[in-house]
């Protein structure tokens, strides 16, 4: 019995087979059919080879192309599938798929299976009614009148057009509401990935006007000064909604300025503002750096870990373009080294330092026990310009209280005590009277603040002139010689000897620690510390382990 072979062609669609390893326009379209044998039944779940031809007649005419699927397989249901264009060439003028000329002619595509075999069975021949755009376009030489793309998506994050990278990320897209463009930031090492928008002039060289990296945006603007008119420039501006056409300016670059129109509304909420910020490397949080608003202008200043911190300059300019800091600001000072002339009230929440003069700062340093105290600056050191009185480190922890004479003469720890034992009397003028244990614990100060080296008390002294007239600028008002014009106020508030007695508070004698240990060749159980007396304003240097008062000076 002879068996007949029907093809039935339900889907014949051109789709187009996209090729992993080139960027060239991908070649082929599917094609798919039902094999059915002479009673109409499908030939199901067999291996069909299937010849294709496309030739330039329906009666068969020249082959252009001729290529053979030899592992073609039907399914369940006869369906056989697969891309003209990716099979075994086998005859055809074409020497490949890619060099079939489309436009050249109307092509029939003819199709041959060998089933039951050995031979080919012609199932027949059709015309080729629709070519894959992409295969013609790929040869269109010269420039297209006019591209159109029109959106049919109301999802405003679906692209009409897309452009992606070979990484399949997007690096140019058009939507419904605008345009974007991708910026790579790769590991790769030089120039990184970026969009520019660039001319050229009269002369066709080629300038770039606009140009945006993964750190930077660049806006490039005309300077040349022998262009009359207004400049080149960049400005970013706005209309509102009623389309009236009322065009507002926010942002206008020139060549000789820089203009933001920031809006001054009495609508409630928020005004209009600019601001500039950014964020680590570490893609952590950002951080503002300046914000202009319509009643405050903020540049924020920030400590660095390395213990310095960013500042903000104004700077004068001399007809020799020589350089005056007029302001120089930090996280916690500011210097002005020109005229400050206020008009209206000045409150300062910081310090200022002015040059030339001891300027009594205004803040007050808090200990753990609650006490304030008053702070100076002198020279380029801020002292506390009070003595301590705390009964705590800086960590809260308490630091033993000694009134016993012989418990305090044998101490080799940390302690401290009131003149006389006497809290109620000498406290609140005089502080608290400490031995070197307790200085050396590093604690004692307040956070951010420290008891002073023998090298620190040497800069003080050297900067209000030396050891012959520094003590009367030191000293309290009141006793011979005394002007107290650094501000520093040493009062005569005695001290305990080592044996435990109290001597010369009120009259005579003021004396506070260092930091500073005497090294192994000088007495043990020594320290530096430095006194006043008032017969004799210099200052003088002892090694001496006792109970004396503290001064602060704040950490660089």
């Amino acid at each position: 019995m002879k068996i007949k072979l029907l093809f039935c062609f339900f889907l014949f669609t051109f789709a187009f087979c996209l090729s992993p390893c080139t960027a060239q326009v991908p070649m082929g379209f599917n094609y798919q059919a039902i094999a059915r044998n002479g009673n109409g039944v499908p030939i199901t779940s067999q291996a069909i080879p299937v010849r294709i031809s496309i030739v330039a007649s329906l009666t068969g005419g020249t082959v252009i192309w001729q290529e053979d699927h030899s592992s073609v397989t039907a399914d369940q249901y006869g369906l056989i599938s697969l891309v003209v264009g990716t099979g075994t060439r086998t005859g055809g003028l074409a020497t490949s798929f890619s060099a079939i000329d489309w436009s050249a002619q109307t092509l029939f595509l003819k199709t041959e299976v060998k089933y039951p075999g050995p031979g080919w069975t012609d199932m027949g021949t059709s015309q080729i009614w629709a070519v894959p755009y992409s295969l013609v376009a790929k040869n269109i030489e010269g420039p297209l009148a006019k591209l159109g793309i029109t959106g049919t998506t109301d999802n405003m994050d679906e692209a009409l057009f897309e452009v992606k990278n070979k990484a399949g990320n997007t690096v140019f897209a058009v939507y419904n509401e605008g345009v974007r463009v991708y910026v790579g930031n790769g590991d790769a090492k030089g120039v990184k990935g970026g969009f520019s928008v660039g001319g050229y002039d009269g002369t066709k060289g080629i300038h770039n006007l606009l140009t945006v990296t993964s750190d930077s945006v660049r806006v490039y603007v005309d300077n040349n000064p022998s262009t009359k008119g207004t400049k080149g420039g960049f400005s970013v501006g706005g209309y509102d909604m009623t389309k009236s056409g009322v065009q507002q300016n926010y942002l206008d670059v020139s060549s000789d300025s820089v203009r933001i129109y920031v809006d001054n509304t009495d609508s409630k909420g928020k005004k209009g503002g600019f601001a500039v910020g950014g964020f680590d490397m570490t893609k952590g949080s950002e951080n503002k750096y300046l914000s202009v608003s319509p009643d405050s202008t903020m540049v924020y200043l920030q400590s660095q870990s390395n213990g310095s911190s960013s500042t903000f300059n104004i700077v004068a300019l001399n007809e020799d373009n020589g350089r005056k800091y007029l302001l120089q600001a930090n996280t916690d000072t500011i210097g002005i080294s020109g005229v400050l002339n206020v008009k209206n009230n000045l409150v300062v929440n910081g310090n200022i330092n002015i040059s030339g003069n001891y300027v009594q700062d205004t803040s007050l340093v808090t200990d753990m026990d609650g006490n304030t105290y008053k702070t100076i600056r002198i020279g380029q050191q801020i002292w506390m310009a009070e003595d301590l009185k705390t009964s705590k480190y800086n960590d809260g922890t308490a630091i033993p209280l000694v009134t016993n004479n012989t418990e305090w003469a044998e101490l080799t720890t940390p302690g401290y005590c009131w003149y006389n034992n006497d809290a109620a009397t000498y406290k609140a003028t005089y502080g608290a009277l400490y031995n070197w244990y307790t200085v050396n614990t590093g604690k004692l100060c307040p956070t951010g603040w420290h008891v002073p080296t023998d090298a620190e008390w040497a800069i003080l002294i050297t900067y209000l002139g030396g050891e012959s007239v520094a003590g009367d600028k030191l000293r309290e008002t009141g006793t011979t010689g005394a002007t107290n014009e650094s501000g520093f106020t040493a009062l005569p508030s005695g001290y305990r000897y080592d044996n435990g007695t109290f001597y010369y508070i009120g009259d005579e004698l003021g004396a506070w620690w260092s930091a500073t240990k005497l090294d192994a060749s000088e007495l043990l159980r020594g320290a530096w510390y430095h006194f006043l007396i008032n017969s004799d304003p210099n200052l003088q240097f002892y090694n001496l382990v006792a109970g004396l008062n503290a001064r602060c000076l704040r950490d660089y």
